[in-house]
């Protein structure tokens, strides 16, 4: 017990015996005694100067209910766990204390335990990060007693350390903070206001000080460990070689042509089956249209369009537009289709790598040209809104009138036909115009002036006839190659399946920290998996060793269809020796494979680069402070350093596990 708590305690019992010595000599008056009569007796005999209850109201019972409201009073006020405590008498009970680094007992009162838990709750409210390095979040909620008084353990060893956060440091700190939060110093100022500042910041400068003392122990008991780096190599690079059978979906479809089912149920099945399959069967979308073109200033000048649509003058002050500014616009809204470099036969120039002609190598096309493009599109307004309207147009005659080339597809077209017709030949970017065909409304115009490599224009769809599922009897042969596909499919999956269920199921050999996958597991020699493709007519081959961690490049046959599909299927690292994956289909659904781990060999550590080695040992720097901090838990330094709190004696006591103390 503390000096203080002892001085207190002689005093109290001083008051009470002087207290209890007036009592006794105080003698009554007569007058009083006259004025008191024997049947207002209130059953306790106590001075009114002491206790004064209301009239008609027995002084036993005031007593009572002033009794029972501090004893609500104490219930929620002050915590269970310290009315435990304080039962010993004294007025500010030990709640925690610890071995210091001097070997002397700290002890911390209830008080300034709950005053600590209090303001580094509130602290953590305005700046959870600085609770991170601490192991606690900022909600009020998760720090709990074991987790303040790991932080009062800590900060103890801190300040014996000498390591201390100066106020210019927390400045720092707090003006980082704002910058992440985007939190302006007003903004800040009012949230600390409201807990008290000096009394948040005090309380961060000490959570900042434990924050370097973890880090200051972390970084000098982290010591990478050549041993972990090397055990991370390891892991991430081996060498795997694999061999395989294959079947390929293409070689099944005969087998799948025999079981073909009649005509009347092949037909229920069509019936049966999604919109995708349906859809594939469909005829394609076909439609009519006419356009109109202007080619170039020799065989269209365009006159007579730039004299119906010429360029509007200006609103207000403002100046009209200049050739120049004219083919700037017209340069940059066309260049990708109008003023691209022709690409050498024979060569295929990867999208977004075409080139094109500048505007200053161009700059006499598109001075000439601009005027031209700016009237379509003020004709196609005109058209598009005289539509709208209701009015027929005769686009035919109308082009004519203004010297444009006038083109009408009087049949009906898909979009292949339209891309071959002799109408687009020659013309570079013509996907551009089908594009704008088939997508527009039946007796729609485009919506922009259509522009490609040769032409400028626009179109109007004339008729749209929709994709339709003919007739069972037309499509009876291309229904059955649809049967074919999906059962095709299953014939390999089965045939594999059928193959791998005749190996040897076996248990994987494993540790505690690397569990047994689920399944079963099959597996056998090379010989045997050799065997089995040969009886079986299946294609068998092999990937040669190559580094898992390793880029895909390694292996010389990348490009083969059995390489990749293992290189991209990483659950076939973990195959045990001559252990066979269970049957796969390839991502394309062309193929189905049974994969066999053939051998597992060690990349010398000789190989690792500098860079590599960089990582790892980053890596092994993590893993060891890793494990420094789970020596700084609260487990540890309660052994380490005999940590009593009240609240762990009270549950031992009680044979309870309470939550720690609420507030």
């Amino acid at each position: 017990m503390s000096k203080r708590s002892h001085q207190k305690r002689k005093e109290r019992k001083k008051k009470r015996s002087t207290s209890g010595g007036q009592r006794a000599s105080a003698v009554q008056s007569p007058a009083a005694a006259t004025a008191a009569p024997a049947e207002e007796h209130h059953g306790l005999d106590i001075p009114d100067e002491i206790l004064h209850a209301p009239r008609q109201t027995s002084k036993l019972r005031f007593a009572l209910m002033i009794g029972l409201v501090i004893f609500l009073l104490i219930i929620f006020i002050v915590p269970s766990a310290m009315l435990g405590v304080a039962g010993g008498g004294s007025g500010d009970p030990t709640y925690m204390s610890f071995a210091g680094t001097d070997n002397q007992r700290v002890e911390v009162s209830g008080v300034d335990f709950y005053d600590d838990l209090r303001a580094f709750s509130d602290a953590f409210a305005v700046d959870f990060i600085a609770a991170i390095p601490l192991g606690v979040s900022g909600q009020r909620a998760e720090l709990d007693d074991r987790a303040m008084a790991r932080i009062l353990v800590l900060e103890h060893l801190a300040r014996e350390a000498g390591v201390h956060v100066t106020r210019q440091d927390l400045g720092e700190h707090i003006q980082q903070l704002n910058q992440t939060f985007g939190r302006s110093p007003e903004v800040y100022l009012a949230q600390v206001q409201r807990y008290g500042t000096d009394r948040i910041e005090n309380t961060l400068q000490r959570a900042l000080t434990v924050s370097r003392y973890l880090q200051l122990i972390g970084h000098a008991g982290a010591i990478p460990d050549p041993q972990k780096i090397e055990e991370f190599w390891h892991t991430d690079h081996e060498e795997l070689a694999f061999d395989y059978i294959q079947l390929r979906v293409e070689d099944v479809k005969e087998l799948a042509r025999e079981e073909l089912p009649g005509d009347e149920e092949l037909a229920l099945w069509l019936d049966d089956q999604p919109e995708d399959v349906r859809e594939d069967l469909k005829t394609p979308e076909r439609r009519s249209g006419e356009f109109v073109f202007f080619g170039d200033l020799e065989s269209t000048p365009g006159t007579g369009l730039l004299e119906a649509f010429p360029e509007p003058e200006p609103e207000g002050e403002a100046e009209p537009r200049t050739p120049e500014q004219l083919a700037d616009e017209y340069y940059n809204r066309t260049y990708f289709f109008r003023f691209k470099k022709e690409t050498p036969e024979g060569e295929e120039v990867p999208l977004g790598a075409q080139q094109f002609f500048t505007l200053e190598e161009v700059r006499e096309q598109a001075t000439a040209e601009a005027p031209i493009y700016f009237a379509l599109q003020r004709w196609l307004s005109d058209l598009q809104q005289r539509q709208t309207a209701g009015e027929e147009i005769d686009l035919g005659a109308e082009a004519a009138g203004f010297g444009l080339e006038h083109v009408t597809l009087e049949e009906s077209v898909t979009r292949d036909e339209l891309l071959e017709s002799e109408m687009l030949a020659g013309d570079d970017a013509k996907e551009y115009l089908v594009n704008a065909v088939f997508q527009t409304p039946e007796g729609a115009f485009n919506y922009s002036t259509i522009v490609t490599g040769t032409r400028m224009g626009l179109s109007r769809v004339l008729s749209i006839e929709e994709r339709t599922l003919p007739p069972f009897e037309e499509i009876k042969d291309e229904v059955a190659e649809a049967w074919v596909e999906p059962r095709a499919t299953e014939l390999a999956q089965e045939k594999l399946q059928a193959a791998w269920d005749t190996l040897e199921e076996f248990t994987p050999e494993t540790d505690e920290d690397d569990p047994i996958p689920v399944g079963i597991h099959r597996r056998v020699d090379d010989e045997r998996f050799q065997a089995i493709a040969a009886e079986n007519g299946f294609t068998h081959g092999r990937r040669d060793y190559v580094d898992k961690g390793g880029s895909v490049s390694d292996d010389p046959d990348w490009e083969a269809d059995p390489n990749k599909f293992i290189a991209t299927n990483p659950e076939f690292f973990v195959l045990a020796v001559d252990e066979v994956a269970a049957p796969r289909m390839s991502r394309d659904g062309k193929a189905c494979y049974l994969v066999r781990m053939a051998g597992k060999r060690e990349v010398p550590v000789e190989l690792m680069s500098p860079p590599e080695y960089d990582t790892y040992k980053t890596r092994a720097r993590s893993f060891a402070l890793g494990e420094v901090a789970q020596t700084l838990d609260y487990d540890t330094l309660a052994n380490k350093y005999g940590i009593w709190l009240a609240t762990e004696d009270a549950e031992e006591e009680t044979g309870t596990e309470g939550d720690g103390a609420s507030e």
